[in-house]
């Protein structure tokens, strides 16, 4: 999946670690060498040894070089000083872009109802993040379907979230079914108050799968029963009836 930059090249949306774009604005032959890149820019310029880069790849399609740093610091460092020296050259003649995308994640779901659809699903966590690709379905050794299926993410922000980002809740309901999922990076999630950021054991309030509301729990409920509740646009009848194939939005 690739994105715009500014000029409308393409640039990566399900995001590249730690990585940096170098992309060349002048066609000087020196710009485009990549041990002059090295040398002038990566170790003069950003002064940075080379145990430093995880690796340095040439992109010829975008005349760019794309730097992975070896962690996270280091990314955060070099990013900030390539905006603060971003008119001083050699560092002028290259359009620097961010490839890290850290909001993306692979989300694997599991719904204990396996008729549940895959558009259902994706319009669930349409309310958490852009669905980038539709479900793939994770089978075992003999080719079976284990009944988890996996989603691309990009997370929306939410500054008050952790990490800034909006986390679908690790287990959730879809009218009368029943499901959980888990990605990398996934924060703890309460089972008791829904929220994330803690777990049950630090928790001081209750809210109810049903309805999402506080100050009651899913057992001692008088809201209306789950085949009766609706989950964004879908309800439990459309969550196991509705179309499905690729996504559509």
């Amino acid at each position: 999946m690739t994105g715009r930059a500014d000029d409308g090249r393409p640039i990566p949306r399900v995001g590249l670690r730690f990585t940096l774009r170098f992309q060349a604005v002048v066609a000087e032959e020196d710009v485009l060498s990549r041990t002059w890149f090295c040398r002038k820019v990566i170790m003069e310029q950003l002064q940075l040894k080379v145990d430093a880069i995880y690796c340095l790849q040439w992109n010829q399609q975008e005349r760019a070089f794309d730097v992975t740093l070896k962690d996270e610091q280091l990314y955060t460092k070099v990013a900030m000083d390539c905006v603060a020296a971003a008119m001083v050259k050699p560092l002028a003649c290259y359009k620097v872009l961010n490839l890290d995308r850290p909001n993306f994640r692979t989300i694997t779901v599991h719904m204990f109802n396996p008729f549940v659809t895959d558009r259902a699903l994706a319009e669930f966590l349409w309310q958490y993040g852009e669905v980038l690709t539709a479900a793939r379905h994770v089978k075992d050794s003999m080719g079976i379907w284990t009944g988890r299926r996996q989603f691309q993410v990009l997370l929306k922000s939410e500054p008050e979230g952790c990490g800034g980002l909006k986390h679908p809740p690790a287990s959730f309901s879809l009218g009368a079914d029943r499901g959980y999922l888990f990605y990398p990076r996934q924060p703890a999630f309460c089972r008791r108050c829904r929220q994330s950021g803690h777990v049950e054991g630090g928790c001081n309030g209750a809210s109810c799968r049903f309805c999402g509301q506080g100050g009651h729990e899913a057992k001692t409920a008088r809201c209306p029963r789950p085949a009766m509740v609706a989950v964004g646009k879908i309800t439990s009848t459309e969550a196991v009836l509705g179309g499905g194939g690729r996504l559509q939005r």
